[in-house]
């Protein structure tokens, strides 16, 4: 079974990239990073014009997140049955069935599905989920929230999450200005930085 991740990258990421392929290389996935400015629905749909018939499934996954043993059995388990469509992270409420966080699917059905670029005021992959939903069963990992605040899919997966909404602070006397301010976005913003070091600090020690 031979898989390919595709990883939309900002530049910003910093270590977290670098964990996120290592921690796929470790499992035996290939990996392709897609750079530049344009938006991430569209740095999935232009792969579709690339050749990928050396590869059975494609994992659409975000920069923030690492995989752990199991990931890849799990993926061609289920994928083996022809009934499912795809599988990986639930998408939330008010738009249920599967994220872009990560989304696995066979090839052929990365070439047919719909742009993954969002609609005005829509998420991104929102209607690749509802056409793949006409496909065949969707089946969704079971996410949790790790005791750290970052989401477990089962053992399957982490993800970090919501980063994108904060920015990073330039170091840690900026980062306790943050954590003193008495503006609620900059605190929050504090609590995800030092939420990012713990699940980097984390994943290192498990991918070694």
């Amino acid at each position: 079974m031979n898989l390919l991740v595709l990883i939309a990258v900002s530049g910003k990421e910093g270590d977290l990239l670098d964990l996120a392929v290592q921690s796929v290389e470790r499992e035996g996935g290939d990996v392709a990073l897609l750079e530049g400015a344009a938006p991430h629905g569209r740095k999935l749909n232009a792969v579709r014009r690339l050749t990928l018939d050396s590869f059975d499934y494609i994992v659409c996954m975000d920069s923030d997140v690492v995989v752990w043993p199991g990931w890849r059995e799990w993926i061609n388990w289920v994928l083996c049955d022809p009934g499912v469509a795809a599988c990986g992270a639930p998408r939330m409420e008010p738009e249920p069935g599967l994220h872009p966080s990560m989304l696995a699917l066979r090839v052929r059905t990365f070439r047919d599905a719909p742009s993954f670029a969002p609609k005005p005021g829509a998420d991104t992959g929102v209607v690749v989920s509802q056409w793949l939903a006409t496909q065949g069963r969707l089946i969704r990992a079971p996410m949790t929230r790790h005791a750290e605040g970052w989401w477990d899919a089962g053992g399957l997966w982490w993800h970090l999450g919501s980063g994108s909404q904060y920015p990073k602070p330039s170091g840690d006397g900026e980062l306790a200005q943050w954590a003193a301010s008495d503006n609620v976005w900059f605190r929050k913003a504090a609590a995800f930085a030092a939420r990012r070091a713990q699940f980097i600090a984390a994943a290192k020690e498990r991918v070694g």
